[in-house]
């Protein structure tokens, strides 16, 4: 089973933070890490930011949530087709489909859960991207 963190990372005019050349101030963005590892370490997500909107509706059930969007929050400048969330019994089953290929992540059901409501309850002091949020063209 897989590791999975969440932190809210504040960038502000001090101390921005750049991701696809795009620079955030003033702003809160999501880190995940799977297995002690960002995502923004991964190649596959090192331009992609976390969208909570999609996280806490994956709670609700079974089905594919826009859970990593480009720096804009338009699905489609990025190539996003959404993360495929299935629950099984104790355990959250992610499969993301890059490239022609396949990631599959597995994580604890109760972790899953926690860490996303620790990041909804921290997001208080600067908003939160992406402010705009625009799915696939073809999810319409």
């Amino acid at each position: 089973m897989n590791n999975f963190d969440l932190n809210l990372i504040k960038a502000t005019d001090i101390n921005p933070i750049v991701i696809d050349d795009y620079e955030f101030k003033n702003a809160s963005l999501i880190e995940l890490s799977i297995d002690s590892k960002s995502t923004w370490q991964f190649p596959e997500f090192d331009e992609a930011i976390i969208v909570l909107s999609e996280l806490v509706r994956s709670l609700n059930g079974d089905g594919t949530y826009l859970i990593f969007t480009s720096v804009t929050g338009i699905a489609d400048e990025g190539g996003w087709e959404g993360v495929n969330i299935a629950f099984k019994n104790n355990s959250v089953l992610w499969t993301i489909e890059i490239g022609g290929s396949n990631l599959v992540f597995e994580f604890d059901n109760i972790q899953y859960r926690s860490e996303i409501m620790k990041v909804v309850e921290a997001k208080k002091d600067y908003p939160l991207e992406p402010t705009n949020l625009y799915l696939p063209e073809h999810w319409n």
